[in-house]
C-alpha cells in the first residue's frame, strides 16, 4: 500500500547532531558504560544538542505512527514526505520482513566491510528508508527477530574486521595495526549504531543501543580463540608505557584507546593489568637500585615523590580506575618499603643535623604507606638525638654553652616534629626518652648547669628580655628540667645561687624569681620549693625588722656612728649552708652590729645570731689626690681598706693579723683590690704571681675613674671549688635522709616486706638516681639504729620496729 508519512524535515546538521549522540566518542568510559552508552558523562552544552535531535526524531515516529494508525490530525504538504514502504499488518509478514532487511542486510554488511552504505552516491531520502525500515520492524512486534537476524551478520563480518591484527601478530606493528582495526571497528559500528537507533526503545535510554553489545560480543569471541593474541597486544603496550616513563614521549591516543579496547573485550582485569602490574615491578625495581646508588637521600625523596606522581597521573589520563591501587603499591613497594631501612641508614641522620624541614617532610609522608616505616624513622630520630646529645653532655669543654645548645636541640627537634611529623605522639614520646637518656648520661652535672644558666638569666633577666620572652624562656628550661633524675642537685645549686642574688641585689626581677619558683612548684611540688620560698619570706620579714631597728635607734639615739646599715636575719634551714669566720671587724661595724643583735634578741627570745661576713658588701667613700670615689666593695675588701685610714703600708701578713680574714679568702680579696689596670692597692711584687707573706702593700692615691661609683670586683661571691664541693656533699648527705625516711615509711606501710619488693618501691618515690649498693648500706644503717629488722627465719625479708 502507498502511505504518506508526515515527517519533520532532519537537515544535513540535524543528522550530524543524532550521529554525534550515538558516537562512541568517550574512551575514558568504563567497560559496562561503553557497552550500554548513555548521555551522563556529557558536557551540557553536547547533551542540550542530543536532546533536541532526539526530540525532532521521537516527533518524527509520533507523527508516522498517527498517519498508520488513522489519526485525522491536519498535516501540512511541507510535512508529507511519500515513501513506498511495505505495510506489515498483511498476510505475508514474514515476506514483507524479509524484503525490508534483505534492504538492511546489504547495507550492513557494506558497512561493516566498507564503511559505507551499498550505494554512496544516495541522499537522505534512501538513509530515512533504511532507518523506516527498522521503524517499521520495530512497531510490528519484529525487533527480536531482526535482532536474531543482525547478530548473524556481525557474528560473519566482525571479525574481518581485525584480520589485519591476526595476520601481523608477530610484527613489530602489531600495535598499529590492533589501533587501525579498533578504530575502524568502532567507526563502522558508529555508523550501524545511527542505522538501528530505533532497535530497541528511545535514543538514549541506557542499554538502548544493542549494536555495540553485540558487536563488543563479536569481538569477546573472536579474543576468546586467539587469547595469546591480546597477550601479545598486552605486551607491546605495556612496552610503549615503559618508553614513555623512559622519554616521557607517549602516543596518548593510542594507548588510551587500546586500554579501552581491553576493557571492553573484558581482558583488561584477566591480560592486560596483571601483565601491566609485573612490568612495573619490574622497571621500577631496576631503576630505584640504580637511582638509590646514583642520588643522595634528598634526590631520591624527590624522586620517589616524583615517580609516584607520575603513575598516578598515569591512571587518570588512560588506565583503569580499577588499577590505582594496585599501581601504587607496587610502585611504592619497589621505590620505597623495599629500601625503607638503607634509606634512613643512607642519610636520615644528615637531614635532622641539618635540620632539612621540607626533604624531612616529604620523607616522612613517602614512609606512611610503608609497613613500620614510621617507626624505623622513629627509631633512627631517638637514636640521633642520643648520639648527638650524649656527646654534648659528656664532653667537659661544652659546659660553658652547654645548657643554652640544649635548649637550642630541644627547640630544633621541636620544630621538626611539628612541622614534618603531624605533631605525631611516637615521635614526640620518642624525643623525651632520648633527652632523659643523654641528659643522665653524665650524673648531676646538667642539673648544675641548669641551675647555673638560670642565675646568670635571672641577673639580666629584665636588661635582655620582655616579660613575655623571658616566661617563654622559663618554660624552656622547665621542660629541660623535667628529665633530670637529679632535681635535688638542681635544687641545691639553684637555692645558693639564689642567695647571693637576694644577699647582694643581684636579681633583676624580683616578679621573674618567684615566677620561676611557682614553675618548679607546679613541676615538682610544693615540697620542693618549700625552701626557696622561705628564702623570699625571710627577706620580707628582714625589711620589717630593719626598719623597726632604725626606729628604735632614731628614738633612743642609742648610736654614735652615722654609717648607714642594713641587716638580713636569715632562717638557717632555709638558706644554703656557710662557713662561718671569726674576724676582727672594725669600730664603726662594731657598734652597729652590737645594737642589732641587743635589739633582736629582746624581740626574739632564745635565737642565736651567727654573722655571715663573707656575704655582706659595704659601700664607702674613699679619698684620693684626684678627688673623692664612693667604693661598692664586698665586707672583707671594706675591713682591708678601712686598715689603710691608719697607715699607708702593710704587708699580707700585718693585714691578715688586723683582720683575721682566713687566708684563701684574704689572697682573693687582696687580688680583687690589685688586679685592675688602675688598682687601689699597689703591690711591691707585682711581677710574681703568688702573694707572700711579708708582700708590702700600699694605697693608690693616684687611683682615678671617670666614674664616681665604681663597683670592685667582688672575687668572694663567685663561686670557689670548696663551695662546689660543699653543695655537692650536701646533696649527698640531703640523698641519705631522704633514703633512710623513705624505707622507714615504706616499712610502717608494710609492716613485712621482701628485700626486692622494697628496693622496688622505694626506687619508685625517689626524685634521684639511687645505687643498689648505697641502699643497701642504708637498710643496714637502719637496722643497726633498730628501726628495720631481720626476719627470724628468712633473712630477705625485713620487719618494721615499731
Amino acid at each position: 500500500m502507498e502511505v504518506d508519512i508526515p515527517m519533520l524535515d532532519l537537515s544535513d546538521s540535524d543528522e550530524e547532531e543524532i550521529h554525534s549522540f550515538i558516537r562512541h566518542d568517550d574512551e575514558f568510559m568504563d567497560a559496562d558504560e561503553q557497552l550500554g552508552g548513555g548521555a551522563e558523562d556529557l558536557e551540557p552544552s553536547v547533551k542540550a544538542k542530543m536532546l533536541e535531535a532526539e526530540y525532532k526524531v521521537q516527533h518524527s515516529r509520533y507523527i508516522a505512527q498517527k498517519s498508520f494508525y488513522g489519526d485525522d490530525d491536519e498535516v501540512s504538504d511541507e510535512q508529507k514526505v511519500s515513501y513506498h514502504l511495505i505495510d506489515g499488518q498483511g498476510d505475508d509478514d514474514r515476506d514483507h520482513f524479509d524484503d525490508n532487511w534483505e534492504k538492511i542486510r546489504t547495507n550492513t554488511i557494506s558497512i561493516l566491510q566498507t564503511g559505507k552504505l551499498l550505494n554512496p552516491h544516495v541522499g537522505q531520502e534512501e538513509i530515512r528508508f533504511l532507518t523506516f525500515a527498522v521503524c517499521d520492524i520495530v512497531n510490528n512486534g519484529q525487533s527480536e527477530f531482526l535482532t536474531s537476524r543482525l547478530r548473524g551478520v556481525m557474528e560473519e563480518y566482525i571479525p574481518k574486521i581485525f584480520d589485519q591484527t591476526v595476520e601481523g601478530e608477530n610484527s613489530d606493528d602489531l600495535v598499529d595495526r590492533v589501533y587501525n582495526n579498533w578504530t575502524d571497528f568502532k567507526r563502522k559500528l558508529d555508523i550501524l549504531s545511527y542505522l538501528y537507533m530505533y532497535l530497541n526503545g528511545r535514543v538514549g535510554q541506557r542499554g538502548s543501543r544493542p549494536i555495540w553489545p553485540m558487536g563488543i560480543a563479536c569481538l569477546i569471541k573472536l579474543f576468546e580463540d586467539k587469547f595469546y593474541l591480546l597477550d601479545k597486544i598486552a605486551h607491546k603496550l605495556i612496552g610503549l608505557i615503559d618508553h614513555e616513563r623512559r622519554t616521557k614521549e607517549i602516543d596518548f591516543a593510542k594507548v588510551k584507546s587500546l586500554v579501552v579496547m581491553f576493557s571492553n573485550v573484558r581482558k583488561y582485569d584477566l591480560i592486560f593489568e596483571p601483565i601491566f602490574i609485573l612490568a612495573t615491578s619490574n622497571f621500577y625495581s631496576m631503576e630505584a637500585a640504580s637511582k638509590f646508588e646514583e642520588l643522595d637521600l634528598p634526590g631520591y625523596i624527590t624522586y620517589s615523590n616524583m615517580r609516584i606522581a607520575e603513575e598516578a597521573n598515569r591512571v587518570e589520563r588512560y588506565l583503569n580506575s580499577s588499577s590505582k591501587q594496585k599501581l601504587y603499591r607496587t610502585v611504592h613497594s619497589k621505590i620505597v618499603d623495599e629500601l625503607c631501612d638503607q634509606m634512613i641508614i643512607k642519610g636520615a641522620d644528615a637531614l635532622f643535623e641539618g635540620n632539612h624541614i621540607e626533604d624531612l617532610r616529604l620523607f616522612y609522608d613517602l614512609l606512611r604507606d610503608c609497613k613500620d616505616g614510621h617507626n624505623h624513622l622513629k627509631n633512627a630520630f631517638a637514636n640521633y638525638i642520643k648520639k648527638v646529645g650524649k656527646a654534648r653532655v659528656l664532653d667537659e669543654k661544652n659546659d660553658k654553652t652547654l645548657v643554652e645548645d640544649l635548649l637550642q636541640m630541644k627547640e630544633k627537634l621541636d620544630n621538626i616534629i611539628s612541622q614534618c611529623f603531624d605533631h605525631n605522639d611516637k615521635f614526640i614520646q620518642a624525643e623525651k626518652d632520648a633527652f632523659s637518656y643523654f641528659v643522665n648520661a653524665r650524673p648531676s652535672k646538667p642539673a648544675e648547669l641548669i641551675a647555673k644558666y638560670m642565675d646568670i638569666k635571672m641577673r639580666a633577666a629584665n636588661k635582655s628580655y620582655n616579660d613575655a620572652d623571658f616566661d617563654k624562656l622559663m618554660d624552656r628550661v622547665i621542660l629541660l628540667f623535667r628529665f633530670i633524675q637529679g632535681k635535688d642537685v638542681f635544687e641545691a645549686f639553684y637555692k645558693r645561687d639564689l642567695a647571693k642574688r637576694l644577699l647582694c641585689g643581684k636579681s633583676a626581677s624580683v616578679d621573674a624569681e618567684k615566677a620561676m619558683l611557682s614553675k618548679l612548684r607546679s613541676e615538682c611540688g610544693p615540697g620542693f620549693t618549700s625552701k626557696l620560698e622561705g628564702m623570699f619570706r625571710d627577706m620580707d620579714v628582714s625589711k620589717d625588722t630593719l626598719q623597726a631597728f632604725k626606729t628604735h635607734v632614731e628614738k633612743n639615739h642609742s648610736l654614735s656612728s652615722a654609717a648607714e646599715f642594713s641587716v638580713n636575719v636569715l632562717t638557717m634551714g632555709s638558706w644554703p649552708t656557710y662557713d662561718t669566720m671569726e674576724v676582727i671587724i672594725p669600730p664603726q661595724l662594731d657598734e652597729l652590729q652590737a645594737a642589732f643583735k641587743d635589739f633582736y634578741l629582746s624581740k626574739n627570745k632564745g635565737r642565736q645570731l651567727i654573722w655571715q661576713y663573707n656575704l655582706a658588701s659595704a659601700s664607702m667613700n674613699a679619698k684620693f689626690k684626684n678627688g673623692s670615689k664612693e667604693l661598692e666593695v664586698s665586707m672583707f675588701q671594706a675591713f682591708v681598706l678601712l686598715l689603710f685610714n691608719f697607715q699607708d703600708q702593710y704587708t699580707f701578713k700585718e693585714i691578715q693579723d688586723e683582720t683575721k680574714i682566713e687566708n684563701n679568702e684574704l689572697i682573693r680579696t687582696i687580688i680583687s683590690l690589685t688586679a685592675s689596670k688602675t688598682p687601689i692597692l699597689k703591690r711591691t711584687k707585682a711581677e710574681k704571681q703568688k702573694i707572700m707573706p711579708d708582700e708590702v702593700f700600699t694605697f693608690n692615691d693616684e687611683f682615678t675613674d671617670k666614674m664616681h661609683k665604681i663597683k670592685i670586683s667582688q672575687v668572694q661571691m663567685k663561686e670557689t671549688e670548696r663551695e662546689q664541693q660543699q653543695t655537692e656533699e650536701e646533696v649527698e648527705q640531703d640523698r641519705l635522709y631522704v633514703i633512710d625516711a623513705n624505707i622507714v615509711r615504706i616499712m610502717k606501710q608494710h609492716k613485712n616486706l621482701n628485700h626486692t619488693a622494697l628496693i622496688n618501691e622505694l626506687f619508685t618515690v625517689l626524685r634521684f638516681p639511687a645505687r643498689n649498693q648505697d641502699v643497701k648500706k642504708r637498710i643496714e644503717s637502719l637496722i643497726e639504729r633498730e628501726y628495720v629488722a631481720r626476719d627470724d627465719h628468712d633473712q630477705q625479708i625485713y620487719r618494721y620496729v615499731a
